[in-house]
């Protein structure tokens, strides 16, 4: 997959990860807020994957731009990390609230992201 196909497959995989292994995502979450508060020690490594996560969405942008689907002069590391942010928000919410509806927050956030880079500036 490249450009629009990739970014949602990015998306999708990682609602897919949180729904086949809650307990996994979870402990990640914990990991997480652990570096960035108790074990700093533990923050280079929790950087380095949000910086590849990061860096793989900004690929997909720049694979959409030269397709010709999105367009073109988008800041593509703004947009990543704005497109970062709603999926690792949501995966928060999720952890303090496990009835959340990951399904309805999956294609809001499906849905957000294309304007985000969609949309002519």
């Amino acid at each position: 997959m490249r450009g629009v196909g990739r970014i949602d497959a990015e998306i999708a995989g990682f609602f897919e990860g949180l729904a086949a292994h809650p307990s996994r995502a979870r402990a990640y979450i914990v990991i997480a807020h652990e570096a960035a508060t108790a074990v700093p020690e533990l923050r280079p490594a929790i950087h380095q994957q949000n910086v590849r996560f990061r860096q793989r969405i900004q690929s997909a942008l720049r694979e959409g731009i030269d397709l010709g689907e999105i367009p073109s002069g988008l800041d593509t590391g703004a947009v990543s990390i704005a497109v970062m942010g709603m999926i690792r928000g949501v995966a928060w919410e999720w952890f303090t609230d496990a009835a959340l509806d990951l399904s309805a927050c999956e294609r809001a956030i499906l849905s957000q992201a294309r304007m985000l880079y969609t949309v002519k500036s």
